[in-house]
């Protein structure tokens, strides 16, 4: 028994120094970023992205790839990953990037929006649900499908009726386009009944 307990903590120690390695791999990547020496963290983040047992690391190369301005290949590695990771987690980066690139193109965007919608229906929880909803809102912001938008800001209100955020949203649509404009008064004031002027 001593044995086995033994040889037990002995692999559970020598995965954490793996883990440990592997982790500073991606802190060193960040120091080494911080002081412009962007090919040798590159090849850092590369290396932490395909040795981590973390599902969602190789969104940290992808997010240093948006900061040296390569977003199309910040791009590929969320589609790549998008089975991997939590669909309002890799959501989320992709609009962070596409926002960077300031594109209104549908057939770069649409992609991201339909693997969001397919998303939606299977998402653990309501939470996720309203956080995926949230991002699919802000594709469509970005593709100036302002309809698309609204019925997902409608959408996340049915889920959550006290949602700060999709109520102001969804409110400063209607009251942009000047349409619904009672209903949105009515979002505001039932937000400021709920909340309060802080939100």
């Amino acid at each position: 028994p001593y044995t086995t307990l033994f040889r037990s903590s002995l692999a559970i120690a020598k995965q954490s120094v793996v883990n440990l390695h592997v982790e500073s791999l991606k802190n060193a990547a960040e120091l080494i970023e911080g002081f412009g020496q962007t090919r040798s963290a590159e090849k850092l983040f590369v290396a932490y992205a395909r040795q981590s047992r973390l599902a969602d690391a190789p969104l940290d190369l992808a997010r240093f790839l948006g900061r040296q301005n390569r977003i199309a290949e910040a791009l590929d590695i969320c589609r790549d990953h998008w089975d991997d990771i939590p669909a309002e987690t890799v959501g989320s980066l992709a609009v962070a990037l596409l926002r960077a690139e300031g594109t209104t193109e549908s057939d770069v965007i649409q992609p991201f929006a339909d693997k969001l919608r397919a998303s939606i229906d299977e998402a653990p929880d309501d939470e996720a649900r309203r956080n995926q909803l949230f991002e699919l809102a802000n594709l469509h912001d970005l593709q100036e499908n302002y309809d698309g938008a609204e019925a997902a800001y409608s959408q996340i209100i049915q889920i959550k009726p006290d949602d700060v955020s999709a109520a102001n949203n969804l409110a400063f649509f209607w009251a942009r386009r000047g349409k619904n404009l009672p209903q949105a008064t009515e979002l505001v004031d039932h937000q400021l009944g709920v909340y309060g002027h802080s939100a």
